[in-house]
């Protein structure tokens, strides 16, 4: 295992009296000790009555009132000891034993540390006696297994200038929470694109420093491919939005968690716009772009995916002033191609959402950068669809919710769309042709207009609308079966 500067001095200051000198950037470079200066070792030499130890680039380390024999033993050791560290990481990880790789760090760190998966469930937290009295949210997930609503809002709002879902190490402090008395290092693990845990390590007993960041990388990477590995919809632990999104297996109760954490309803009107980049981008700016949206649109779950952000909201953002006039501003300085989907009642349609704004997407290819709704591309996608599977993620999501529930026996709305839509959008004979009273049809009408937005008002839409209702008619078990 390769060591830095940083690491040497933290394993050695609570063992003896040092003095350092250390660039904040040293890297891991150190591959062992030696009495004789090479490269990448870390270079142990008589300095009068102390011993120095020195790293590359001038980095040192001073050991006080010692000999050169002991100390370098002493250099050594160091050197074995996170050997033996790392290998009992490698072997806990593998065996899915988080709670091992936590109690074998708090010698390492001597600092209070927890690892969580991607959907705030916790997997394993410091417990040594020595800790002590810690804050009111340690409590709450020594107690719940999950972090608690006031702890994701304080991450969420009190902190918005730290991106907690930014691949990679954030240091943070919490000015003002009650809950979290402790500020320290976080780091969000992403596995496969999909977030799929984070590792905190509180500043409590000693300052934290770039040797424990390098560590908790360290062990990142490690826990990484474990926990995004897929497995079964209960065991996962990749962020669930992510994986609706993708259509993979997940659990329900994870599911109603983190709606949870944003005040949501499974029943809100969802809708998804994906941004991407005109041309070639690499994974920094895609990361830049994620990061600004996130800052600025915070009661929205941002992801990045297949090259592109997504943008997950229980609200029409393409109508929103405030969505507005920031899309305007991102649109006047990078060269973007946005796409939103339709505003549909059900969080579970999130994988038809990402197909809409998908082949938005493909078909404004050699378009100027700019906004396009599906709205205006629903019916090419419908007719465009030549397969079952296609043809029924094709048909209009709200359609599809309604001719279920007339499958299920309750028929009242979808018939009444229909007829109304047949009937050019007279309420008198929509009336007429169903024996139902006026006020009662336009009650119902005014329901699929809540579920619908403006989509009645286009006469493109309207026949986007007829011809899904067709579709699901001529093959819907079929469609159904098949998808």
């Amino acid at each position: 295992m390769k060591l830095s500067m940083w690491m040497i001095a933290n394993r050695l200051s609570p063992l003896m009296d040092i003095a350092t000198n250390i660039r904040m950037d040293a890297k891991p470079i150190l591959n062992s000790a030696r009495v004789a200066y090479s490269t990448n070792t870390a270079h142990v030499y008589q300095s009068g009555r102390n011993v120095i130890v020195e790293g590359e680039g001038g980095d040192h380390i001073t050991l006080f009132d010692i000999q050169l024999k002991e100390a370098f033993e002493i250099i050594q050791g160091v050197f074995d000891y996170y050997q033996d560290w790392e290998t009992e990481m490698e072997e806990a990880v593998a065996d899915g034993d988080y709670q091992r790789a936590v109690d074998t760090s708090w010698l390492v760190f001597n600092n209070p540390m927890m690892i969580l998966d991607g959907n705030s469930r916790l997997l394993a937290i410091t417990r040594d006696p020595e800790l002590g009295k810690m804050d009111p949210e340690w409590d709450y997930l020594c107690k719940y297994g999950y972090s608690s609503l006031n702890s994701i809002r304080a991450m969420r709002y009190d902190n918005s200038n730290v991106d907690f879902t930014h691949y990679g190490s954030q240091s943070f402090q919490f000015q003002r929470s009650n809950t979290m008395l402790y500020g320290g290092i976080s780091y969000c693990m992403i596995f496969n694109e999909g977030v799929c845990g984070r590792i905190t390590l509180l500043e409590k007993n000693r300052k934290l420093n770039a040797g424990d960041s390098q560590l908790i990388e360290r062990l990142a990477k490690l826990l990484e491919p474990r926990l995004g590995r897929p497995s079964s919809g209960n065991n996962s632990h990749v962020n669930v939005f992510f994986k609706l999104l993708s259509q993979q297996a997940y659990s329900e109760k994870e599911l109603s968690i983190q709606l949870a954490y944003y005040q949501w309803l499974p029943e809100d009107p969802y809708q998804l716009c994906t941004i991407k980049p005109a041309g070639e981008s690499g994974d920094m700016s895609l990361h830049i772009l994620s990061q600004t949206i996130t800052r600025h649109l915070q009661n929205a779950i941002v992801l990045e995916k297949n090259g592109c952000v997504h943008v997950i909201s229980n609200r029409d953002m393409y109508n929103d002033p405030v969505h507005q006039q920031f899309r305007e501003i991102l649109l006047a300085n990078n060269s973007l191609r946005i796409a939103f989907s339709l505003c549909v009642p059900n969080v579970n349609y999130l994988p038809l959402l990402e197909r809409q704004t998908d082949f938005v997407l493909s078909n404004s290819e050699s378009a100027e950068p700019g906004v396009y709704t599906f709205a205006d591309h629903g019916l090419n996608f419908l007719l465009s669809s030549h397969s079952a599977r296609e043809v029924y993620s094709a048909c209009h999501p709200v359609v599809i919710s309604l001719w279920e529930k007339a499958r299920g026996g309750n028929s009242d709305l979808y018939d009444t769309l229909k007829t109304y839509i047949d009937c050019e959008r007279s309420l008198s004979q929509t009336a007429a042709a169903l024996y139902t009273h006026r006020n009662t049809v336009l009650y119902r009408i005014r329901k699929c207009q809540e579920m619908l937005g403006d989509d009645l008002d286009s006469p493109a839409k309207r026949l986007y609308i007829r011809i899904s209702m067709q579709a699901l008619e001529l093959y819907g078990d079929e469609l159904k079966k098949k998808s």
